[in-house]
């Protein structure tokens, strides 16, 4: 099960640019690799997420976790997403 993007980080809510990236994005779960100090956040959609978006979602969560050096999103999506 996960939980929308938006509905989870309402505070980034107030930018339309951010909504419209993350509306309908799910995130499925949250990876805290404690050896490399690295928390993945793997977001579900039917299209990929820009990586400039999700750069920007990392740097908007950072305040919120100091003890993590990296934040990173992955970004999982449907194969039909893919053209050609």
């Amino acid at each position: 099960m996960g939980y929308l993007i938006t509905e989870l980080f309402s505070h980034l809510g107030g930018d339309a640019e951010f909504t419209a990236h993350f509306s309908g994005v799910m995130l499925e779960r949250a990876e805290d690799d404690r050896t490399c100090g690295r928390l993945t956040f793997v977001l579900r959609s039917t299209a990929p997420v820009p990586l400039a978006q999700r750069q920007r979602l990392c740097a908007a969560l950072k305040p919120f976790f100091p003890n993590r050096e990296k934040l990173w999103a992955a970004s999982y999506f449907s194969p039909e997403a893919i053209t050609e």
